[in-house]
C-alpha cells in the first residue's frame, strides 16, 4: 500500500474541514431563514415600498460576500467553543420570539445579530467570531429603525439641508422665500419632504462608512472619523440636490423640477460616495488588508 505524503494528507483533512464548515453553515443559514422567516419577508417589504430603506437588499448580500472572502481564514480558524455563546443564542431567540409576540418587528430584525453571534460562538469559539463578527454585526444597517429617533434625526437634516439650499440658492443670485420646509420660488414651491429630507443618505452612507472602514487597515480612531464623516456628507450631498432643484425649477418650472427630480438623486449618491472615498484616501484607505 503506498504511503500518503504528509501535503497530501493536510490538503485532504483542510478539504474536509472546508466541506464540514460549508454544510454547518448551509444548516444554520436555512434554519435561520426559517426561524426568522416573517421579520426578514416583513424588512424587504419596507425596503421595497420606503425609499428610505431601500439600502437594505444590499446588506445580506455584502455581508455573505465579506464572509465568503475570508473563507480561508475560516478554514483555519482554531475551533473553542464557548458557554457564552449559548447564552447569547438564547438572548437572540428570546428576542425574536418576544418581538413576534409583542409585534415589534426593529426588535425582530436585531435579534438576528445576537442570535447568529451566539452561534458562532457556542459552535466554533472567538477565533471565528474575530473574523465574521463584522460581516454579522453589517446586519443591523438591514433593519428598521425605531419611528422616533428616525423622526427626530430626519426633521434635523431636513432642517439643516432645506437652510443651507436656500442660503447657497439665494446667494448665487435665485429669489425665493423660505418658510420651513418650503422654498417659495416665482415658478413654483419646492417642497422639502420626509423622504427628501437626506436621511436616506444618511444610513446609507453610515452603512458604507462602517464597510470603508472595515476593509482598509487603519487605526481605530481613523475608522471613527471615516464612519462620521457620513453625517457631512450626507447634509452636503443634500444641499447640491436641493439647490441643483432650485435652479431647475426657476429655469424651467414644476414640470422641469419632476423630470429632474429622481436624476438629481442619483447624481447626488454618486457624489456622496466619492467625497467617501476621497476621505477614505485622506485617511490612509489606500491597500485593503485581506
Amino acid at each position: 500500500m503506498a504511503a500518503t505524503s504528509l501535503p497530501a494528507k493536510f490538503a485532504a483533512d483542510d478539504g474536509a474541514r472546508r466541506q464540514s464548515l460549508a454544510y454547518l453553515f448551509a444548516i444554520f443559514g436555512i434554519g435561520l431563514i426559517f426561524l426568522y422567516f416573517s421579520d426578514i419577508r416583513n424588512a424587504s417589504i419596507l425596503w421595497s415600498t420606503d425609499e428610505m430603506y431601500q439600502h437594505g437588499w444590499f446588506i445580506f448580500p455584502i455581508s455573505a460576500l465579506l464572509v465568503l472572502w475570508r473563507r480561508d481564514e475560516i478554514a483555519k480558524a482554531e475551533r473553542r467553543p464557548e458557554w457564552l455563546g449559548v447564552i447569547l443564542l438564547g438572548i437572540g431567540l428570546a428576542a425574536g420570539v418576544m418581538a413576534y409576540v409583542m409585534q415589534i418587528p426593529d426588535v425582530g430584525m436585531w435579534s438576528i445579530v445576537p442570535a447568529i453571534a451566539g452561534a458562532v460562538i457556542a459552535l466554533h469559539g472567538r477565533p471565528m467570531w474575530r473574523i465574521v463578527g463584522f460581516a454579522v454585526c453589517f446586519l443591523i444597517f438591514a433593519g428598521p429603525l425605531p419611528g422616533s429617533q428616525v423622526a427626530t434625526v430626519s426633521g434635523i437634516v431636513q432642517r439643516v439641508s432645506t437652510t443651507g439650499a436656500a442660503f447657497t440658492a439665494s446667494t448665487l443670485g435665485y429669489p425665493l422665500v423660505q418658510q420651513g420646509n418650503y422654498i417659495q420660488l416665482p415658478q413654483g414651491t419646492l417642497e422639502i419632504a420626509d423622504v427628501c429630507s437626506g436621511f436616506k443618505k444618511l444610513t446609507s452612507f453610515l452603512a458604507f462608512g462602517c464597510l470603508w472602514a472595515y476593509l482598509y487597515p487603519i487605526s481605530m480612531w481613523r475608522r471613527v472619523l471615516l464612519v462620521l464623516s457620513a453625517v457631512p456628507i450626507s447634509i452636503l450631498a443634500n444641499i447640491v440636490r436641493i439647490s441643483a432643484l432650485i435652479a431647475v425649477t426657476s429655469s424651467g418650472g414644476v414640470a422641469a423640477l419632476n423630470r429632474a427630480h429622481d436624476a438629481a438623486e442619483y447624481a447626488v449618491l454618486i457624489l456622496g460616495f466619492g467625497l467617501f472615498v476621497l476621505v477614505g484616501k485622506w485617511l490612509g484607505c489606500d491597500r485593503i488588508r485581506f
